[in-house]
């Protein structure tokens, strides 16, 4: 995993902080990817552009600590508490989802489409969306 001491490493990519269903989500006879066929995916397309930021919650605290501490001399007040929000992202979801991060690119088309297809069958929330 590649540490980024920010959400955003360029004008091109989006970072998400998700929700993924660990286990198969049934929807009318497609195979809907779960959050590991999910990180596999990004994994295999990997690039400055697109990486995973976080395999799990207890990383994506660690990620979301890291980026505090490196960027806090510079940010405002409002841009510090949005990153301490972050960390309550998913509290509220059951151990049926794993939280993760990942930064994609606007012109990863394929990447894009899983994620809307998982979104539709249930099996992807956005808990967050910054680019």
């Amino acid at each position: 995993m590649k540490t980024r001491t920010s959400l955003v490493s360029n004008s091109s990519s989006t970072s998400f902080v998700l929700a993924l269903k660990k286990d198969p989500v049934p929807f009318n006879g497609l195979p809907i990817p779960t959050a590991e066929n999910f990180l596999h995916f990004v994994s295999d397309l990997e690039d400055e552009d697109n990486q995973i930021l976080a395999r799990n919650k207890r990383e994506l605290l660690h990620y979301i600590d890291h980026v505090i501490r490196e960027n806090t001399a510079w940010w405002d007040s409002d841009t510090k508490e949005s990153y301490y929000q972050m960390k309550d992202l998913g509290n509220d979801l059951d151990d049926s989802w794993e939280i993760i991060s990942v930064e994609i690119s606007y012109h990863e088309p394929m990447i894009q489409y899983v994620m809307k297809l998982m979104q539709y069958a249930g099996a992807m929330k956005i808990l967050q969306e910054r680019g």
